[in-house]
């Protein structure tokens, strides 16, 4: 079976993500270190698989600092520049999509929805 008719990959981690984000900013792992005020080994150590993520407070981080969705970055639901971005105005993105975001949010896991919550908390404690 060519690479064209093969099933689905299997479902893209953290790293991957992160890798992702990077590329759609055009930052490099340096930068993002930088801005984050970590070492540019923890950043390679999540994009390689080496760690699984990164903590909820710097998973937001990245995702403000890469402008995509805090939500895709942590969870890989949704589209990396989805309206979720955490620079976005408060509620912009739950006004529009409440019942969406509750369908979605019933299919999670329950650690997704765990790093879902304490993402939540972190944005909550920012826009203070």
């Amino acid at each position: 079976m060519d690479r064209d008719t093969a099933a689905p990959a299997a479902r893209e981690g953290f790293g991957d993500r992160l890798a992702k984000a990077l590329a759609l900013a055009d930052e490099s792992r340096d930068g993002l270190a930088s801005a984050l005020g970590i070492s540019v080994q923890a950043i390679s150590q999540v994009v390689t698989g080496a760690s699984k993520a990164m903590s909820a407070e710097n998973t937001v981080n990245a995702a403000r600092h890469l402008s995509v969705s805090a939500i895709w970055l942590a969870t890989g639901q949704g589209e990396p520049r989805g309206t979720d971005r955490p620079d976005d105005s408060p509620g912009a993105w739950w006004d529009n999509d409440t019942n969406a975001f509750a369908a979605d949010y019933q299919k999670l896991s329950r650690a997704d929805r765990q790093v879902l919550r304490k993402l939540y908390e972190v944005v909550r404690r920012e826009r203070r």
